[in-house]
C-alpha cells in the first residue's frame, strides 16, 4: 500500500494508505482533506464513527482520480492517531 490521496466521484478527497488489486481499492487510514480558507485545510478522520482498522473496500468505479500527496500534508497526517 501506499499513501495517495483519493478523489471520490461524490467530490471527497481522503488522504489514505490506498491498494488497488483488479477493480477494488483498499483504503486503509483515512482522513478527509476540509478547506478551512484562506488558503488552509484542515484533516478529519473519515468513517471515524465506524471500525475501519481494517480497512474500506471501495469499488474503483467510484474513484474519479488519485495522486501522490505532497510531502506536506503527509507529514502532518502522520501525527493522526488511528
Amino acid at each position: 500500500m501506499s499513501v495517495q490521496i483519493v478523489r471520490l466521484n461524490s467530490g471527497e478527497e481522503i488522504i489514505c494508505e490506498s491498494e488497488l488489486k483488479g477493480k477494488i481499492r483498499t483504503i486503509k487510514k483515512p482522513c478527509i482533506i476540509i478547506p478551512t480558507g484562506q488558503g488552509q485545510i484542515g484533516l478529519m478522520p473519515w468513517l471515524a464513527y465506524g471500525d475501519v482498522s481494517d480497512g474500506i473496500e471501495v469499488k474503483e468505479s467510484f474513484v474519479a482520480f488519485t495522486f501522490e500527496p505532497s510531502v506536506q500534508i503527509n507529514y502532518f497526517r502522520s501525527f493522526l492517531s488511528f
